[in-house]
């Protein structure tokens, strides 16, 4: 990807609750509403991403630092996007940010049935260290497994140049 091509990162603040929610509302299927990304927003040492692609926002990451873990929140990518290296700028945007506040490791749980998800969050070094069973609801058909990732930090300020992230 040139730098022409590479979405620009910007850090999320609480004005940004309606991006967010419009930007989930395109990438899942059961979306938080603008209110309830506000209210993640507010919970001490949130923090988020969203990368954007000319001036639309093209997506967004959403995670916590607390006592030393970081968590992956929420990941996605618009679908006209997708496969563009977005997802991976986004992480590793997240990746060293969680490492700037403290946090040792980085853990999320993604669907078992998402394989994009998987590789991506593979090609960043995250392994499975958990399981949690029909942990997700889908609109159709049974609840699904959820695998639970993680992955060290130290090391993480190498992936981006903090100067990217406006």
């Amino acid at each position: 990807m040139s730098a022409l091509q590479r979405p620009r990162l910007v850090a999320v603040g609480d004005a940004h609750a309606g991006v967010l929610a419009a930007l989930h509302r395109q990438c899942f299927e059961d979306p938080w509403t603008a209110e309830a990304v506000a209210g993640v927003l507010k919970v001490p040492g949130t923090f988020g991403l969203i990368a954007c692609r000319t001036s639309e926002p093209a997506g967004f990451i959403l995670c916590r630092t607390i006592g030393g873990e970081g968590e992956v929140l929420g990941l996605g990518v618009t679908p006209a996007c997708r496969r563009s290296g977005i997802g991976a700028r986004l992480l590793s945007g997240a990746l060293v940010k969680a490492e700037a506040r403290g946090a040792l490791r980085m853990t999320l749980e993604v669907a078992i049935d998402n394989g994009a998800a998987h590789r991506l969050y593979s090609s960043a070094g995250f392994v499975t260290v958990g399981h949690r069973r029909s942990y997700y609801a889908r609109s159709q058909g049974p609840r699904t497994d959820a695998l639970i990732l993680a992955r060290d930090l130290r090391g993480c300020s190498g992936f981006v140049n903090p100067q990217t992230v406006d």
